[in-house]
């Protein structure tokens, strides 16, 4: 799409009121078009785009170049035609495409049954897992109709991208199955007591000032107060620098104990999910077996191991070569059901896995959240 004129420099008499002040008419297509960018100039934030009269047409959100998350797409009467998200540029989790009330093939345009209203599709990456059509009233169309059907699918079908907030909050490594024959590389725990329990102590703070944000937003998931982790007064959260040695000679490993801000209750519930893990794997990894101040180091013969399936679980978990396990993961999670987007969430939580095992077992780092520990510098919402 080539650049035009803006709206004021043509022949209209007026911008629709619920067309942003910003957005520019297009010759081409007949649209008005509003887009927002980054600094690079790659479409980040919302895209919309609206027909002459003002009524929506399109809705978009881009990250980066890449549509990213939640879409719609609009029929002139203003009744949503297409509803679903984009995880990496691709279709990902459930899409649901609505006739336009009078013709049946406005929900595409083959292989689809006459009585069909509407069509609810799974995806994951683009990839078609499960497909069913409706009547007018929500009833299931047989597959004899010509439905390509979701024979094998469980039903009915809908968004699972929000499956993996659903854990309550026990003690987590518990509910993983870390393997002991993984051989011994004489991996242990080389923080002194006083640093780990320094970094619970910092733990807990980070998962109570989410609980405090949480219950302000009166979200109905209440986070378990573990107030008596903070012993004292509390700890500074820092932020600091230090030289570390390299590979190739000294690197600069930067610390970030504070927490990024979040912009919505869902992504405050993300962020929880990967504190909870924090803490319960730093109390693991000493020798607990539930959320606590430990009193002396006890060694974990297993803590090698775990740290190997932390990495190998999330590079199966992670990218566009996604293998999810037909095995039950994560807290019992078929992942096999998963869009990429859940998919991204349960890597996350590998990735804070290895960091604290790798922060524990290297007598050198200064911190959990140092920079170095192979999480991913920030994480979009999915």
């Amino acid at each position: 799409m080539s650049a035009m004129p803006k709206a004021s420099e043509l022949e209209l008499d007026e911008r629709p009121s619920n067309v942003p002040h910003n957005a520019r008419w297009f010759f081409a297509s007949d649209e008005w078009l509003f887009c927002e960018r980054d600094a690079d100039g790659e479409l980040h934030g919302a895209f919309r785009t609206y027909r002459a009269d003002g009524t929506p047409e399109l809705e978009f959100e881009y990250r980066h170049g890449k549509r990213q998350g939640p879409f719609r797409r609009f029929y002139p009467s203003g009744q949503v035609a297409q509803e679903g998200r984009y995880f990496d540029d691709l279709l990902d989790g459930l899409v649901v495409t609505r006739s336009d009330g009078e013709n049946t093939y406005s929900i595409r345009e083959c292989c689809i049954p006459r009585t069909a209203r509407v069509m609810k599709q799974e995806h994951r990456r683009g990839q078609l897992l499960a497909e069913i059509f409706e009547d007018e009233l929500g009833r299931r169309l047989e597959d004899s109709e010509g439905a390509p059907g979701a024979s094998g699918w469980p039903e009915p079908l809908r968004e699972r991208q929000d499956d993996v907030l659903g854990f309550a909050e026990d003690f987590w490594p518990a509910r993983e199955s870390v393997p002991v024959d993984r051989g011994d590389n004489g991996a242990s725990v080389e923080q002194s007591l006083f640093a780990v329990r320094q970094a619970i102590q910092r733990s807990a703070q980070r998962l109570l000032a989410l609980r405090r944000e949480l219950l302000e937003r009166e979200s109905m998931r209440f986070l378990p107060d573990i107030l008596r982790l903070v012993v004292g007064p509390e700890l500074p959260l820092r932020r600091f620098s230090f030289e570390a040695d390299g590979d190739e000679g000294k690197v600069t490993v930067c610390v970030d104990e504070t927490l990024p801000r979040s912009k919505s209750t869902r992504e405050l519930l993300i962020r929880a999910r990967l504190e909870w893990t924090t803490l319960c794997w730093l109390c693991w990894a000493v020798g607990l077996d539930e959320v606590a101040l430990p009193e002396r180091l006890e060694a974990r013969p297993n803590l090698y191991a775990a740290l190997v399936l932390a990495s190998e679980r999330q590079a199966a978990l992670t990218g566009h070569d996604l293998k999810p396990s037909a095995a039950l993961h994560f807290h019992g999670l078929d992942e096999t059901r998963l869009p990429a987007s859940a998919l991204a969430h349960l890597a996350a939580q590998y990735r804070e896995i290895r960091a604290v095992l790798l922060f524990l077992s290297d007598g050198e780092c200064q911190s959990p959240w140092q920079d170095d520990l192979g999480r991913e510098p920030s994480a979009p919402e999915m």
